[in-house]
């Protein structure tokens, strides 16, 4: 199991909190990006606040449930896996046991290719995150 670092941990609570408040049916990218990113801790939420209006028009798009979602009944889908199983691995091979925000923007383009982010905006972010 992955350890994340705390800020991931924040967005990954934000991500949960949307998905319940638009009850869908499993948490996605899209969610961990929109947690990513109104998360004031995050680098991308200082650098790119422009997304949040599409993800949230692509939440919108998301399946929903007509039963009210619970904190233990949220399952990530598979594409939100992959995209912690990438990060993971990128933060195993600089010797870390925790989940860096860079870990998951590095691999955002091949999750998420929508959303453009450049390789030397992440040289700029911070170790901690």
């Amino acid at each position: 199991m992955a350890n994340y670092h705390s800020i991931i941990q924040g967005s990954l609570d934000i991500a949960s909190a949307k998905l319940i408040e638009k009850q869908h049916t499993e948490l996605t990218p899209l969610h961990l990006f929109y947690g990513l990113l109104e998360n004031p801790q995050t680098f991308v939420s200082q650098k790119k606040p422009s997304f949040i209006k599409e993800v949230n028009e692509q939440l919108n798009k998301l399946p929903t449930t007509k039963s009210p979602i619970s904190f233990d009944q949220i399952r990530p889908s598979a594409d939100l896996s992959k995209w912690i199983s990438l990060s993971s691995a990128s933060a195993t091979k600089d010797q870390r046991e925790e989940i860096l925000e860079k870990d998951l923007l590095i691999h955002l383009g091949k999750i998420l290719p929508q959303f453009k982010i450049k390789p030397e905006d992440l040289s700029a972010q911070g170790e901690n995150n």
